[in-house]
């Protein structure tokens, strides 16, 4: 019976990684295919000789280059986290949503009590629900931070919207099976990412602001404490 339930441990986390990664691929993909067109427009430029238009066309491709998928994620060392942001970064631009990855964001490795399959329903869950509320507003507010803090003593995740915000149900129901804010919605995806924080021995917490919700998650490495607050 333990063979078995090990044997099928490990086909989740071979899938969950094989999906991460497929998504990092689909990603570069998109961006190799951008680029392509981006590289045949300059080129026209230059056959027209608009060597000023040229000029502008590069400065705009090397800026885009400093803030696309691939640079921002040049610090997450752990390829399957890298895989659901790259991917889901290039779904969120699908529905005209920004999603952005602070700049000080870093992950050198999971903490032991996350596996990969864990992070995979975490960040995708936590990405989902924020790209969702995100979806509902229009101008700067269709946007989405996220930012991971590598600490000696664990990780630390937030993901931050814009949205409507908690609207008047409490944080800590939401996460809750079967609680949403969204009509038509079964509300699994927090109480996944609540189980998943808990097996890990972390805390999960959603904090309302001004514009939007701030989700907070920290996974301690093994035998790690909460770490003080400031």
């Amino acid at each position: 019976m333990g063979s078995t339930i090990e044997i099928e441990h490990a086909r989740d986390e071979q899938h969950a990684r094989i999906q991460a990664l497929d998504g990092l691929v689909t990603a570069l993909r998109y961006e190799a295919h951008e680029y392509a067109n981006r590289l045949h427009v300059l080129s026209t430029l230059l056959w027209m000789e608009d060597i000023d238009a040229a000029r502008n066309f590069v400065s705009e491709l090397t800026a885009l280059h400093h803030t696309g998928p691939v640079a921002d994620l040049s610090k997450i060392a752990n390829p399957v986290v890298a895989g659901v942001l790259a991917s889901t970064m290039s779904a969120a631009k699908a529905r005209a949503v920004t999603l952005v990855l602070d700049e000080r964001s870093r992950l050198d490795a999971l903490p032991a009590g996350l596996s990969d399959a864990a992070a995979v329903t975490l960040f995708a869950n936590l990405l989902d629900n924020a790209i969702d509320a995100a979806t509902e507003m229009t101008g700067v507010r269709r946007r989405v931070k996220v930012a991971i803090e590598q600490r000696h003593e664990g990780v630390v995740v937030e993901v931050r919207d814009w949205g409507r915000g908690l609207k008047d149900a409490a944080p800590c129901a939401l996460a809750a099976a079967g609680r949403t804010t969204k009509p038509g919605h079964y509300g699994l995806g927090l109480s996944l990412v609540r189980g998943v924080v808990d097996a890990a021995g972390g805390s999960f917490a959603l904090k309302q602001r001004r514009y939007g919700v701030l989700a907070r998650v920290w996974l301690p490495t093994m035998n790690a404490q909460q770490p003080r607050k400031g």
